[in-house]
């Protein structure tokens, strides 16, 4: 029965979804094909770094399926729902450059990986709670109103004003 089925799809996209909600960066490295559910998956993370060898394919429609694993959604955030329709109907891949001129990835690098170790590094040595709030304050402009956005945004700074961080940061132009 295609509900069984239904289930059980829903199930396996769960298992690389959860990305999305993780309060901490996600970055995927593509260097590679990253086709149907794989490109998924990337489209899962906040960030995608593609390296010269980068193919991504939502190649459903290709093959008469339908995209699955929230590839609609996820795409539709990042790219906007005409260029969403257009990308899923050709079902053809996309090279590199074609994936950073269209916003799908962030980046593009000779070495992806290394380049998302970079910038993994980079990001775990600012303050986790700040970050945590940035990807948090981002969802809810996605979302949200106007005021909600500041309402949180305000919440946040009034947070990391008071934060060992920026104490340390501000020390340092106030002499205390």
């Amino acid at each position: 029965p295609i509900r069984v089925l239904r289930d059980h799809l829903k199930a396996l996209y769960g298992s690389f979804l959860g990305l999305v909600d993780l309060t901490i960066p996600t970055i995927a490295a593509v260097n590679g094909p990253a086709v149907g559910a794989g490109f998924s998956i990337a489209l899962a993370c906040d960030i995608i770094v593609v390296g010269p060898n980068a193919s991504l394919a939502p190649t459903f429609s290709s093959i008469g399926l339908h995209p699955g694993g929230g590839c609609t959604w996820l795409l539709n955030q990042r790219i906007g729902p005409a260029l969403t329709k257009q990308v899923l109907f050709s079902g053809k891949a996309i090279d590199p450059e074609r994936s950073i001129a269209m916003g799908i990835a962030q980046e593009l690098n000779e070495d992806p990986l290394e380049r998302a170790l970079g910038l993994a590094k980079d990001w775990a040595s600012k303050s986790p709670a700040v970050i945590r709030d940035i990807k948090s304050s981002v969802a809810i402009a996605i979302k949200g109103p106007l005021e909600e956005s500041v309402d949180f945004e305000a919440l946040a700074q009034a947070d990391s004003l008071r934060s060992a961080e920026f104490e340390m940061f501000s020390s340092r132009f106030t002499g205390s």
